[in-house]
């Protein structure tokens, strides 16, 4: 298995709920 790839993966989900969680702040 691809430890990179995953970690890769893993990270764009996490950029993608901060953002989430910081547009909900903002509201």
């Amino acid at each position: 298995m691809a430890d990179s790839a995953w970690i890769e993966l893993m990270q764009e989900e996490l950029h993608q709920f901060d953002r989430l969680d910081v547009w909900e702040l903002v509201d």
